[in-house]
């Protein structure tokens, strides 16, 4: 078996590759997520999604639920708001190259709630 390390290596190597046009075989880019931060927040979090093939990305779920305003950071990360009504689940990505879901979920808490303030001189 190979390591998560070898493989993204690979992934890396094989975009590059089909991007110059070195490997005519391949039909596309490979998309795969290889992290996100943070792994949990409630609706409203901005999350940071890296990955590969992530160029163009459109559609960014969390539990199946999309998010709005996905926001490209570069070929290799996404910044996106956890959206209302989102379940805990996988985030799955969607861009030209095809769609990648992320190993481990996502895990969507209830927002903290804020302490009352106390009357001033207590």
């Amino acid at each position: 078996m190979f390591s998560k390390q070898i493989i993204d290596r690979f992934l890396e190597w094989a975009n590059e590759s089909f991007k110059s046009r070195e490997l005519p075989f391949l039909s596309g880019v490979i998309v795969r997520l290889t992290a996100f931060d943070p792994d949990q927040g409630p609706e409203g979090t901005l999350v940071i999604i890296q990955g590969i093939g992530l160029a163009g990305a459109h559609t960014v779920t969390f539990g199946g639920v999309e998010a709005t305003g996905v926001i490209q950071t570069s070929d290799r990360e996404l910044q996106v708001v956890v959206p209302e009504y989102a379940r805990s689940g996988p985030i799955t990505v969607t861009s030209p190259a095809g769609r990648a879901i992320s190993e481990r979920p996502f895990m969507v808490v209830p927002p903290e709630e804020e302490e009352p303030a106390l009357p001033d001189g207590e």
